[in-house]
Order: C-alpha cells, then sequence, then structure tokens
C-alpha cells in the first residue's frame, strides 16, 4: 500500500478488499511511487472480476483488474465541470490531480455538489450586497408572488431588479428586462 486510500499496482486484490472494508468509499486510487495516478479499483471492479474469473483473483495483482483509462479533475477544474463530468459519464467517484499528475484525494458526487452549492450561496450573499449598494435598499419579491404583481411592484417603486426569495432564502434574482421578456412570451403563448 502506498498511502491512505491508495494501492501499489503490485498489491492483491484480497489487500484491496481488506482496505474497501475499513473505508466508506467505493473507490481506491492505484499510484506508482512518485503517486501518479495509475489506476483505479472499485469494488464494481472486483465483483466484475470475481463473477467472471472466480475467487482465484483475490491473489492477483490489482493491476489485473483496475481501470487504466480514466477522467480526472485537477485542483483547478471548477466543480460544475467535475459535475457535469461525473454526471454524464455516470461516476460517482472523481479522482484528483495536480498539474503533474500527482494523485490528491478522491471526490464523490455528493461532496462536488455540496461544494458547487456553497460556491453560489457565497455568490448570491456578494450579489446581495451589490445590489444594495447600487439599489440603497435589497429588494425582495417571494416566489409565490404572481407575475402581475410583480409587474405592478416594479411599476409603482421604479424598481430594476430585486431578490427572489423562497423562505428567506435567496434563489434568485430578476431583471426589470427579465420580467419584460417573460411577459412578452406569455403574451405571445
Amino acid at each position: 500500500m502506498v498511502g491512505q486510500l491508495t494501492l501499489s499496482e503490485t498489491d492483491s486484490v484480497s489487500f484491496a478488499i481488506r482496505v474497501f472494508s475499513k473505508g466508506t468509499s467505493g473507490l481506491l486510487a492505484v499510484v506508482d511511487e512518485a503517486r501518479k495516478l495509475i489506476g483505479l479499483l472499485s469494488e464494481r471492479d472486483i465483483i466484475r472480476a470475481l463473477a467472471e474469473d472466480g475467487r482465484g483473483i483475490v491473489e492477483w495483482p490489482v493491476s489485473r483488474v483496475m481501470k487504466r483509462e480514466l477522467s480526472v479533475a485537477t485542483q483547478d477544474t471548477y466543480c460544475t465541470d467535475t459535475l457535469l463530468l461525473m454526471i454524464e459519464k455516470h461516476f460517482r467517484h472523481m479522482p484528483v490531480v495536480d498539474d503533474d499528475g500527482t494523485f490528491i484525494a478522491c471526490v464523490d458526487a455528493l461532496q462536488v455538489a455540496y461544494a458547487k452549492i456553497s460556491e453560489m450561496t457565497d455568490s448570491n450573499r456578494k450579489l446581495m450586497r451589490l445590489m444594495a449598494v447600487f439599489t440603497d435598499q435589497v429588494i425582495d419579491i417571494a416566489t409565490s408572488d404572481s407575475i402581475e404583481t410583480i409587474r405592478a411592484m416594479f411599476a409603482e417603486k421604479d424598481w430594476v431588479s430585486a431578490v427572489v426569495k423562497d423562505d428567506q432564502k435567496v434563489v434568485g434574482f430578476i431583471t426589470a428586462d427579465e420580467l419584460l421578456r417573460f411577459s412578452c412570451r406569455i403574451r405571445a403563448l
């Protein structure tokens, strides 16, 4: 074993099974001596090999079972891009490497989604502060407000934008231009 949540390609499948049994991840990175990522081994890879080749696979080196064709994220990959790739490829886990291909960690889809939600929440807070600077106040509308009500509020107060909230949580922003476009689409229907 090379390090936490990593294997060497010469480690046995039975050793990998013991590592899986002690951890919470369904994926182990296979790295060389320099911690360069050379493969991935999942619990499913082991199950497939067992189904195809029988119990003898537990003595095989993980290099006979692991995947070598890899999709990876880097430290600089945006959460959105990572999450979209994971969804597109039906991955539950994604290895993260540095610019030299050195393994850093494996992230799961929930971790990436949580990071994206945190990023969006932070952006919403910054936008609310920015709107307060430009409008001297933050103007709130509720998701339950009708288009007619929102249009009347914008006209009455001469608003250019407003924060959309649901149960006091920011869920979006709407501008007068967006409201006009939406109203035109409704009339066209």
